[in-house]
Order: C-alpha cells, then structure tokens, then sequence
C-alpha cells in the first residue's frame, strides 16, 4: 500500500554499520512505494554519510522507490563492502601530513570525494525533500545544521545558501572526537548572518568572534536527529510531517571493566551521549505507544519477536511471523559490528540490512497495523 502522508525520517549515527541499517529500513519503504512521501529527512554521523551516498547514487537527487530498489541499492551495497573509507583517509594523510595531525574530518571529507564520488554543493541539493545534515558546535555546545538554505547555530549565527561541498558538510556531521577530531571552518571564507526577532526572515549582519569553527559529531548532541523533527516539550511533529520513522543504528552501551586512558575519554562520551539518546528515544517511543499509525522508533539490537510481542501487548506472537523473520543470529551479528568507516564484508552488510528490514516490517506492521501489513522477505 502507499502511505498517503508527509513522511519525515531521521537517519542515525553510528558509523557504517548504521549506514547499512539504514539501507534495509529504507528498502521495506521503498517496497511500498513510501519514498516518494518523504517530506524531510535528518541526518547524522553514518545516517549523514549514507543518505550523500544515496543523493550521489541517485543522480543528487532523493531517488524514486523503483531507483531506490534497482539501482541504488545494489550500488550502495558495492561501496560499502568495496571501499574502506579509514584507508582513503589514510592516504589522504600522506599526502597532506598537516592535515592528518589536525584536522583528520576535513580528510574524510577528501576521501568522499575520491572514493564516492560525493562532489555536489550543499547549496544546489534540490529542496525538496528538506535534508538537514547534523553536526555540534564546539564553540556553542549547540545543535549546527547544514541545509541548502543555510548552516550554522542560533547561537554563533548562519551562512546563507552556503557554497560547501556535500562531502564536507558530511564529514563534519561524521567528525566524532578522539579517533577523527572536529572539522574545520575557516569563517573569513563565508558572510555571516543572525536572524531578527528568533524569525527565519529579515537578517542582520554578523561579524563572526572565531577565526575558525570546529564541527564536531552530530551525534554528541543528538544522536538520533530527532531535535529537526520532533519537539520533546509539545510532543508533537515539526510543520510538514505527518508521519514519523526513527531509524537508530546506534550501539547499545555495554559493561566494561578497566581501560587505557584514552579509552576512558571515549567511554565517558559513550555514556554521555547513551543517556541523552535514552531520553530522547523515551519520548519519542512513548508518542508511538500512545498513538498508533503515526509513526515508528525502528532500532538495531532488538529481535523481532520483542518487537511484536511488545507492540500486541503481551499477545502470543505467531510461530508463523516469527518463521519469516532472520534468526535471532543475524541480530546479534549486526549489533556486533563497531562504530567504525571501515569496509564491512558481504556477510556483514547483508546481516545489517535483513536486520534493518526485519526491524521495520516488524515495527510498521506491530506499530501501525492500519497503515501497513505483515510481509515476506523478498531479498
């Protein structure tokens, strides 16, 4: 069936195993023909990284629901178990050693260019539908939000129709501290603007305190991209939604025992950006509870049969829906692989995106049994 709505959709981080997530979720949509309501998409981290990847596949253009299943799936499953985007940062390091030291996510931002081909200008994404790319403000602490109409925070102020590359707007949204570092904005290369009266209409100009911003990842704000989408006071969609999917292909915090000091660094973002994505994630599920067929939280890690067990409310699930569902198996080896851009195998790729799959025709049909009915995996 095709759902006769404004659909907004949040792509997670976490690296490219989210990415991979995030292709079999978008696949069951584009089974039913669903892309084409999409109205708003925001990204971050691996979610940033596969959705240039998706415009790039799709002529830089949202594709269609038919582009989307024959071309650029398919395609999208050749770069991420062909390229190794560590290693083409690596070698972009040798090249320019001062780079590699410094400024590692301007790097990424190279190796996306090379490797995938990602050379569109943020400025020239079509408008439709609105893609907003997720970063952090170093300076601020605030949400940054790179969009065709403008980047930058409420607080440090915006660029106009900014003249970026898409590659480096993704890279600064996949810039996660310690293991790549900030990306770095030269602000004497862009006119600076502030908003009037907290209106998105008349501007005043800015002149910018900071030689340089550094970006760092979307996801030690808001992992999940749910602020663009979702306010947690109202509980209520932004203007233009009508129907919400949360797709997280976040990691689930694990116990650990004593580590080396950099680990510990690590870990302490870890936690903190796990409690920030539980409270978000609290809100956002509990709306789905409430009011069925407006939307879904689609999340890594969970089985198919908890997913249909909790949404019938402790109903007895059907040996025969959990018969045409992956094993339990294929969800503990998905959520085993790390938050990393390395290249995943076949067999990781294909787990993630049954997985991711599995997840939403599970989530859809328990969630919203009206909208959407229980199917086969058709591969």
């Amino acid at each position: 069936m095709t759902l006769e709505r404004r659909i907004g959709i949040t792509l997670s981080g976490g690296g490219v195993r989210a990415a991979a997530f995030h292709i079999g979720v978008l696949q069951r949509l584009a089974e039913e023909c669903c892309l084409e309501r999409v109205a708003f998409l925001s990204t971050v981290s691996g979610g940033s990284i596969v959705t240039a990847l998706i415009y790039r596949l799709g002529s830089d253009k949202w594709p269609s629901s038919v582009t989307f299943l024959h071309d650029v799936l398919p395609e999208a499953r050749r770069h991420l178990t062909e390229t190794n985007l560590e290693w083409e940062m690596g070698l972009k390091g040798l090249v320019h050693p001062y780079s590699a030291l410094r400024r590692r996510a301007n790097l990424l931002g190279a190796a996306l260019r090379s490797a995938w081909g990602i050379d569109g200008r943020l400025d020239q994404v079509p408008r439709e539908p609105r893609w907003v790319i997720n970063a952090t403000t170093y300076e601020t602490g605030k949400n940054w939000r790179f969009m065709p109409q403008r980047m930058g925070d409420y607080d440090v102020g915006y660029v106009l129709e900014p003249r970026l590359p898409v590659a480096e707007a993704t890279a600064a949204s996949a810039a996660f501290p310690v293991f790549i570092g900030p990306y770095v904005l030269p602000t004497h290369e862009y006119s600076w603007v502030r908003y009037r009266d907290g209106g998105l209409r008349e501007t005043d100009p800015l002149t910018m305190p900071f030689r340089s911003l550094h970006l760092w990842d979307g996801g030690l704000y808001d992992n999940l991209g749910l602020e663009a989408v979702y306010k947690m006071d109202t509980e209520q969609f932004r203007e233009g939604i009508d129907f919400l999917i949360v797709s997280d292909g976040g990691a689930a915090l694990k116990r650990t025992g004593p580590r080396p000091r950099l680990s510990l660094v690590t870990r302490s973002i870890d936690i903190t950006t796990s409690q920030v994505r539980a409270l978000r994630s609290r809100s956002i599920v509990g709306k789905f509870q409430r009011e069925r067929n407006v939307g879904i939280y689609a999340a890594l890690g969970t089985s198919p049969r908890k997913i249909l067990t909790d949404a019938m409310v402790g109903g007895k699930v059907s040996a025969d829906l959990l018969a045409r569902c992956a094993p339990d198996e294929v969800v503990e080896t998905a959520a085993a692989v790390g938050t990393r851009l390395r290249r995943l195998t076949i067999h990781e790729f294909e787990h993630l995106r049954r997985h991711g799959w599995d997840t939403a025709n599970c989530t859809l049909s328990g969630y919203c049994p009206d909208l959407f009915e229980f199917t086969r995996w058709a591969g």
